[in-house]
């Protein structure tokens, strides 16, 4: 039923709501040349049906995030049902996560009650002074995620890809002031239709130097989930324009 249920909603999507297509194809194109219209289709149709197993309690074969209890850094990407592997990992170590919020209200409302389960431990930053909400959680003990693969026009540009993408600077900045155990996730749905996450430990030297510290990390963090990517190239799709450059002249990367 799940691999039927994710080929129809990735039909749907391609067919009847195609909201942003042309942007989530170029994405990938440019990410994978030469991949074929069949992954996005999965790739869509795979989140969708994540949020329906949202409604009755997703089972996800998660590994490694026990070791990250007790205060820790993880970042990850939207691969494959991502949402409902983060509710689900809230439920083995309690989470603090940047999380950017849907522009349409109803949107906004219905993820964070789907997130809402009981047993669920996952804390949304506020927009609002969020790097200090996040080094105080880091210090109670909670596993602050960020969520990497998103164009941030205040970031820096680092290579993704072969061609420089916006990133923030957030990771980076907060790596470099706590010197934290740091973690890498990544999630997909196999041919079968269930739900798999790791959470891998990295063990990567932070240059004393912040400049270099920012720059660094927050490059390696993007070859990581480009390696990701190209393992299952089915489970990434972007509907922003992952490469455009920033309008505005970049910020400067946020005070640690």
């Amino acid at each position: 039923m799940t691999r039927a249920g994710v080929w129809l909603l990735g039909w749907v999507w391609w067919l009847l709501l195609p909201i942003r297509r042309s942007v989530a194809w170029n994405n990938l194109q440019q990410a994978i040349p030469g991949a074929s219209a069949h992954r996005l289709r999965h790739a869509v149709g795979s989140v969708a049906w994540g949020y329906l197993e949202l409604l009755v309690g997703p089972e996800v074969d998660w590994r490694g995030l026990e070791a990250a209890r007790g205060g820790a850094v993880l970042f990850t990407a939207h691969l494959g049902p991502w949402d409902p592997c983060l509710v689900e990992a809230a439920r083995i170590a309690p989470l603090t996560v940047f999380l950017k919020v849907p522009s349409s209200g109803a949107a906004a409302w219905a993820v964070r009650r789907l997130r809402m389960r009981p047993g669920v431990d996952l804390e949304a930053l506020p927009v609002k002074d969020a790097m200090e909400a996040a080094h105080k959680a880091l210090q109670r003990g909670r596993l602050i995620v960020f969520v990497l693969d998103q164009r941030h026009n205040a970031g820096i540009p680092v290579d993704f890809f072969g061609r420089p993408a916006w990133t923030s600077a957030a990771f980076a900045a907060m790596v470099h002031r706590h010197r934290p155990r740091l973690f890498a996730s990544h999630q997909w749905r196999d041919a079968s239709g269930r739900l798999h996450a790791r959470a891998v430990p990295l063990d990567w030297s932070v240059p004393e130097d912040r400049t270099e510290a920012i720059q660094a990390l927050t490059a390696r963090s993007q070859q990581w989930i480009e390696a990701r990517v190209r393992e299952t190239p089915g489970d990434w799709w972007w509907l922003h324009k992952r490469w455009k450059r920033p309008t505005q002249t970049p910020h400067t990367p946020p005070r640690s």
